[in-house]
């Protein structure tokens, strides 16, 4: 960075415009710059950091204006500095933000800060780069490599910045280091670090009470007794609600030798699987007790038994006994009864076949009727084969013969029914479905291959149509790539010929520029000078010497007579109202260059125009002898700029110098005003500190409010949030009681349920028991009246014989009986007369009735067996009270445990919610005393503002109306001064606009261009240009007026050129550069064109090269696709032949199935109908033939001779009743006798059934208590192993999230300093800071130890420095070893000119480090600001020399000093003087 030149407007303590020339300074290498305190020394350095970053180092930066007080209202500040960064010449234009006077108006606008950074381009030209501030710092800090505060740090040493950081602290000192080097990503790092340590620290808390909370209920679920089990001691794992266990931690399993017994606290999930096994052997063990207890009580259920079995034999055995004795007194009535009952008794053997025989004739007719039924449904699939046509079910009639009638069973008899047609046709339908079955799955898979193939075919159509748009891309790439090679060549022949069309239209846009120029300037120049004269009058009320310099009002000018001089009696003074050029007459005045050049003759000029003005205005204004006022002068004579016509203004003074008189008085008027509003702008600062305060205050009152609001809330909060909690942490509790006896009341419940279903059963037996003796009584009741009704029809028949064989008699035939032909008195027949046929039925009846009396008698002995064994069982009542209460206490528990995870999480958030509002309380309090307080000493400061406000407000309404009422006379005086100013400076541009314009027209002719005519023409035909103006007097005085005047010679001379440049056409100038321009556009338009043409090119290649790899691909794709279209066609093809043919007729495979199976049910119920039908044929005929081999067998001749064989009479009925009942007694008791069981039975002892029954109770008891202690040890098992695994998983989720926070832990202790592993309680950042510095050191101690005479050098200290507080903040210390006594010592022992110097040395080494840390940026310029008084003779000779050195490679070192002795050993001087009106600069060259 080496600066050119700097100049400073209104800034800091210059009022001015001053220009520091450091080129001038740099030659001589170290230059002082000097002047007295507070003079602005400093200021230079300021304005040059502002220029570059666009702030002021230091606490200056927070100043509110860098304005110079001194500067007039209208002027504002601004910085411009030229400066070379890494070989780029950069002009940089800041003005910081500042209020100025309205233009309009009374009062004061901000002007916004401004920034504009130009480039030198071709050594001469300044190209513009940016005008944002954001991009121009971006530009500046890229090119110099380092912000601000590295550069003030490097370039400037600024003014005690240095000797401060000699003398820092460790904070201090890092604070310091941190602005010149960054450390972002190491802080960012260290910050990375600690937020990752707190979040592995919450992911491991979070595992580790997933942990606690597994083993918890891994307590809750083993019990104390198993709990016990494992360990001696009671358990000492128990927490609370809200505080987690500590001693939990994941941890190495140990040794197997010598290793302890796992706990809770050392091994949760070894200690979990102890638990585990010890339920399972608890279990086991249960389990076996349980199954030895099921053992006993079989036993003892055998014992019982059999003890009521032989019980029952004995009691049955001695009844017999009774019976046999009864019986055998009874022998002689036996024996009497039994030859009369001889024939009844042999009947009543047989007639049991015989209602045997009629019972299997009903059962045949029933089956048959089920057949035909089935055989009717089945009567459509047998397709009415042969053999089954007589199917047909019989008509109903009379059963006829002692068995009945079983139907017409020839017709249709098992010989004629096919069953193996009904079994075939059956398997036939069930093998069709089996294989219908099957092809189910085939008719899926022809589903998802017709999907398959319009997939497929879809994919063929989607790549056909892009193999065809590939296609014809590839016909159309050739053509394309040749069209876009010609054009690429084409756009580079343009491109070569652009350099020779900039250069033409750059020259005719020059010429036209400054055709445009001067016609402007002529313009502005007549506009000017009236605007002035306007301003003038309305000013002159504010001052008596303006008020002077008004010029009278003259009567409008007569136009000029046309000839080759204008009369003075027709010349206007240019200040009359009447002769004020307007923008009208400029505009036409415009358009003048395009005339004949003849035509403009002097008094062809426009009325009104500035050159056909008169007096001594113009000659004022055209003083000086400048090109333009030569050629006016030429043109309207010598007489005519005369001051003979009209009044002078001002007396002596000649109208040409009005406005310099008008500019200073302006001037002198507009201070008067600008002290007193400077007196009002001070109290500025005051008014917008009485608006601050309002706004604060109302503030305050806002948040005291919002405060009190939020105390109110918090303590509300704080009040009710401990009841709460205490509140769910009883519940937490009572959920955790009821989760610990949920194992026991599932037991018990489980107990309930099983004696309800005991209850249930005996319930159900009693109900079966009393319905059993009401069917027993009914049979009893049923067979008594059967009995009666058979021994009334046999009496009914006995009496009634007569009566029959009467009906048998005929005339002359014989009787049965007596054998008499006649009949004189047959017996009539009786009113009711009963056939063997009834009486059969009747004994039929009774004996249905005796074996359905027999069977109740069996069920009833047998339900009464099963009601005493479970005679100690409760009733339904009793166990579905227990029951419903059971359960009603397990579902209350289930309810209540299931709430204890929410429990427990509400109650850790309650705890949260309390701890945050008691926080936001405190906090609370905390600000409303502050905000009281704020308020308080804000209402004091408030009511001083306000009353110097309106002490200084004076007799107008307000301050603001006072300011802008002198703002207004201040803004007037300044317009009137600038526009007198902006007169003389149109005229000087003017001038310097024709003489630049002059000299393009000699030098440079455009291509396309003739040199326009020379104006030594005859006066008759000069062109006149109605932009030409005149120049001012201040341009005599400038580099251009002398220029200026070397045109002013004969017109044999210069004046040619000159005359040129006053009437050169703007059309001319302006058509070619039109030609110019258009031949350069199109000349980029095709250079532009050929990076897209060369693009296009390779392009094309490229798209044709990958296209005809896509082509050939989908291609292949294409191929593929078509072969698995034609696969998927062919497999579905063949499965939907398949299943066409077994579908057959149906419409779907799935009708056909259930089709199938209907008709194989139907063939399987006709097949076994039929089948049944058959059988119960066989059986009724095998019953017939049985009844009549026992008829035969008993003496009778046939079944038909049995019943006729019970005809007895009463008393023979009743004594063969005996006989039969005392027959089957006899035969019972002989049976019962003989049994070898019941004799067995009588030869044992009886048994103690009592005792028996309570063994088995007590067994039962012990079964039933077991089988509960083995349910609930299972489910303890299951809950364990559920548990175990969990808790597994936890501690796999735990133990890396612990492992994650240790390293975690180590790593953010090591970066923040805070760690034992850091020897020197250094942060990661601190280090890297030490590094710097132990760098800076370094560079520092090469100077240093010059400086010094060898006596002093510094060291970096990793210690601690005096005064650090924190944990961390090591190794940023320094400290001074003194080489004469080898003694360490602390800075700030040094005495002020050894702590200069060795600062000086620190400084130095500093902006080495820096710079080279910034890329090796070169600093051209190095400025070093004050301390050098504190040193004696000798060692400013060391420091100087030190800097003196700084200047190898072309450094300029500047010294900013107010050192007296400075002044002599360095000649290259710039001076500050300050006064009164503010400082100015002066340079001393070496």
């Amino acid at each position: 960075m080496r600066p050119h030149r700097l100049t400073l407007t209104a800034f800091g303590s210059f009022p001015g415009t001053e220009t520091v020339d450091f080129d001038a300074l740099a030659e001589a290498g170290l230059f002082l710059v000097h002047g007295p305190t507070g003079a602005g020394k400093t200021t230079l350095l300021d304005a040059l950091c502002f220029a570059l970053y666009g702030v002021v180092p230091g606490q200056r930066n927070s100043a509110r204006s860098l304005r110079c007080d001194h500067a007039a209202p209208s002027v504002g500040p601004s910085v411009e500095l030229e400066v070379t960064l890494r070989g780029r010449t950069l002009r940089i234009q800041r003005s910081p933000s500042w209020t100025r006077p309205k233009l309009r108006g009374t009062g004061f606008t901000e002007e916004k800060a401004k920034v504009i950074v130009s480039e030198q381009v071709r050594g001469q030209e300044w190209q513009g780069l940016t005008t944002r501030h954001d991009e121009a710092g971006d530009l500046i800090g890229q090119l110099l490599g380092m912000n601000a505060d590295q550069f003030c740090q490097v370039a400037m040493l600024p003014q005690g910045d240095f000797a401060r950081f000699l003398r820092a602290d460790g904070d201090e000192r890092r604070r310091l280091l941190e602005r010149l080097f960054t450390v972002k990503v190491f802080t960012a790092a260290e910050a990375w670090l600690a937020e990752h340590r707190k979040r592995t620290w919450r992911e491991s808390q979070e595992g580790r009470q997933e942990v606690e909370f597994t083993v918890k209920r891994l307590e809750e679920a083993a019990g104390e007794t198993l709990l016990h089990a494992v360990s001696p001691a009671a358990s000492s794992f128990a927490v609370s609600a809200s505080v987690p266990v500590a001693g939990v931690v994941p941890a190495p399993r140990p040794e197997a030798d010598g290793e302890a017994a796992p706990t809770q606290e050392s091994d949760p999930l070894r200690w979990s699987g102890l638990l585990l096994e010890a339920a399972r052997t608890l279990a086991g063990q249960t389990t076996t007790a349980w199954s030895a207890a099921a053992a006993t009580l079989r036993e003892h259920r055998d014992r019982v038994e059999q003890a009521t079995a032989l019980a029952d034999r004995q009691r049955r055995h001695a009844e017999a006994s009774r019976l046999r004795r009864a019986l055998d007194e009874r022998a002689e009535e036996r024996s009497d009864l039994l030859t009369i009952l001889d024939e009844a008794t042999r009947a009543d053997r047989v007639l049991p076949l015989i209602t045997a025989a009629r019972q299997r004739a009903e059962a045949a007719g029933k089956a048959r009727g089920l057949a035909a039924d089935a055989l009717a449904r089945a009567r459509p699939l047998l397709g009415r084969p042969a053999g089954f046509e007589g199917f047909s079910r019989p008509l109903p009639g009379r059963q006829s013969g002692p068995f009945g009638s079983s139907g017409s069973l020839g017709s249709w008899g098992p010989e004629g029914a096919d069953l193996g047609m009904l079994a075939e046709m059956e398997r036939e339908r069930l093998s069709e479905i089996s294989k219908i079955a099957e092809l189910l799955v085939d008719e899926t898979r022809l589903a998802q291959l017709h999907r398959d193939r319009r997939t497929v075919e879809h994919e063929i159509a989607t790549l056909s149509t892009r193999e065809r748009a590939i296609a014809s891309r590839l016909e159309v790439l050739p053509g394309l790539a040749r069209s876009a090679d010609e054009a690429a060549a084409q756009a580079r022949l343009d491109a070569a010929r652009i350099p020779a069309a900039e250069a033409a239209l750059a020259s005719a846009t020059a010429r036209l520029e400054a055709i445009e120029r001067r016609d402007r300037l002529t313009a502005e120049l007549a506009t000017a000078h009236t605007e002035m004269v306007r301003r003038l009058r309305a000013s002159a009320p504010l001052s008596p010497a303006l008020a002077a310099l008004v010029p009278p009002l003259t009567p409008p000018p007569s136009p000029p007579a046309p000839a080759t001089s204008i009369p003075p009696s027709s010349a206007a003074s240019p200040f009359t109202e009447s002769a004020r050029p307007t923008s009208e007459a400029s505009a036409a005045s415009s358009s003048v260059p395009g005339l004949d050049p003849g035509s403009l003759s002097p008094g062809a000029l426009p009325p009104g125009s500035l050159l056909s003005t008169s007096g001594s205005a113009v000659s004022g204004l055209l003083e000086g002898g400048s090109v333009a006022g030569g050629l006016l002068e030429r043109h309207l004579g010598d007489g005519y700029l005369g001051g003979a016509h009209g009044a002078d203004p001002v007396g002596d003074i000649r109208a040409g110098r009005l406005w310099r008189a008008v500019k200073e008085e302006a001037r002198r008027a507009e201070r008067t005003l600008g002290d007193q509003l400077a007196t009002l702008e001070g109290l500025r600062a005051d008014e917008s500190r009485l608006a601050e305060l309002d706004e604060r205050l109302a503030v305050l009152d806002a948040e005291l409010s919002v405060l009190a609001e939020r105390e109110l809330a918090a303590r509300a909060a704080a009040d009710d949030l401990p009841a709460a909690l205490h509140e769910v942490a009883g519940q937490l509790a009572a959920a955790r009681a009821a989760a610990g006896r949920l194992p026991s009341a599932t037991a018990a419940c489980d107990a309930a349920a099983s004696g309800l279903a005991t209850a249930g059963r005996r319930q159900e037996l009693e109900e079966e028991a009393e319905a059993a003796r009401d069917a027993y009584g009914a049979a009893v009741e049923t067979a008594q009246a059967l009995r009666d009704h058979l021994q009334e029809i046999r009496q009914a028949r006995i009496e009634g014989m007569a009566a029959e064989l009467a009906a048998q008699l005929s005339d002359g035939a014989p009787c049965a009986v007596c054998g008499s032909p006649d009949h004189p008195e047959p017996a009539a027949p009786a009113p009711i007369a009963y056939v063997a046929d009834d009486e059969s039925e009747a004994q039929a009846a009774y004996d249905a009735a005796l074996a359905e009396r027999q069977s109740a008698d069996s069920v009833l002995s047998s339900l009464s067996s099963r009601l005493d064994e479970l005679a100690g069982a409760p009733t339904v009542a009793e166990a579905e009270a227990e029951l419903a209460a059971l359960s009603a206490e397990l579902d209350a528990l289930t309810a209540l445990a299931s709430q204890e995870e929410g429990l427990e999480r509400a109650a850790q958030r309650l705890e949260s919610e309390l701890e945050q509002a008691l926080d936001q309380l405190h906090e609370t309090e905390r600000r409303l005393t502050e905000a009281r307080t704020a308020s308080a000493g804000l209402e004091g400061e408030r009511a001083r503002v306000l009353a110097r406000l309106d002490e200084a407000r004076g007799e107008d309404a307000s301050l603001g109306a006072r300011r802008e009422r002198l703002g207004g006379e201040i803004s007037s005086l300044a317009e009137l001064a600038g526009s007198a100013e902006r007169v003389g400076e149109i005229a000087a541009r003017l001038d310097d606009a024709l003489t630049a314009l002059a000299s393009l027209l000699t030098s440079a002719p455009g291509p396309h261009t003739s040199r326009p005519p020379d104006p030594a023409t005859p006066t008759g035909t000069r062109t006149n240009s109605a932009s030409d103006a005149g120049a001012s007097q201040s341009h005599a005085d400038s580099a251009g007026g002398e220029a200026g005047r070397g045109w002013a010679v004969s017109a044999g001379g210069a004046w040619a050129d000159a005359a040129v440049a006053v009437r050169v056409s703007r059309k001319w100038a302006d058509g070619v550069r039109v030609v110019a321009e258009r031949e350069l556009a199109r000349l980029r338009r095709a250079a532009d064109t050929y990076p897209g043409l060369a693009g296009t090119a390779g392009e094309l290649a490229d798209e044709q090269t990958r296209l005809g790899a896509a082509f050939r691909e989908l291609g292949v794709a294409l191929a593929a696709c078509r072969t698995r279209v034609e696969e998927l066609a062919a497999e579905a093809e063949r499965l939907a032949e398949r299943i066409h043919v077994a579908r057959g007729q149906d419409a779907t495979l799935v009708a056909r199935l259930e089709r199938l199976k209907e008709e194989a049910q139907l063939l399987r119920e006709a097949h076994e109908a039929t089948q049944a039908a058959m059988s119960a044929a066989a059986e009724h005929r095998d019953a017939v033939q049985a009844a009549e081999e026992a008829a035969r067998q008993a003496g009778f001749l046939d079944a038909d001779d049995v019943l006729p064989a019970v005809r007895t009479q009463e008393e023979k009925e009743e004594k063969a009743e005996r006989l039969r009942e005392l027959d089957a007694r006899h035969a019972a008791v002989t049976r019962t006798l003989a049994d070898p069981e019941l004799v067995a039975a009588a030869a044992q002892p009886p048994q103690d059934l009592a005792a028996l029954e309570a063994e088995r109770e007590q067994a039962e008891r012990e079964h039933t208590a077991l089988a509960s202690a083995r349910d609930r040890a299972e489910r303890r098992v299951s809950r364990l192993a559920e548990l175990h695994e969990e808790l597994t998983a936890c501690l796999g989720r735990w133990q890396p999230a612990a492992d994650r926070h240790r390293l975690a832990e180590r790593l953010a202790a090591l970066a923040s300093g805070t760690s034992g592993d850091n020897q020197w309680s250094m942060s990661l950042s601190s280090y890297v800071l030490g590094e710097r510095l132990r760098q800076v050191v370094d560079a520092a101690n090469e100077r240093l130890d010059h400086m010094s005479g060898g006596r002093y050098r510094l060291q970096h200290d990793l210690r601690k420095t005096a005064g650090a507080r924190g944990r961390a903040g090591g190794g940023l210390g320094l400290r001074v070893l003194d080489g004469w006594t080898g003694v360490d010592r602390d800075p700030a022992t040094l005495s002020g000119g050894e702590s200069f110097i060795t600062s000086l040395a620190l400084a130095l080494g500093l902006a080495d480090v820096v710079t080279a840390e910034a890329g090796g940026a070169e600093i051209g310029t190095l400025f070093v600001d004050e301390g050098f008084g504190t040193l004696d003779e000798d060692t400013l000779d060391g420091v100087l020399d030190i800097l003196d050195g700084l200047r190898d490679g072309g450094r300029a070192v500047g010294i900013v000093s107010h050192v007296a002795e400075l002044r002599t050993r360095i000649p290259a001087q710039l001076r500050v003087a300050k006064s009164r009106k503010g400082s100015t600069l002066s340079v001393i060259a070496g």
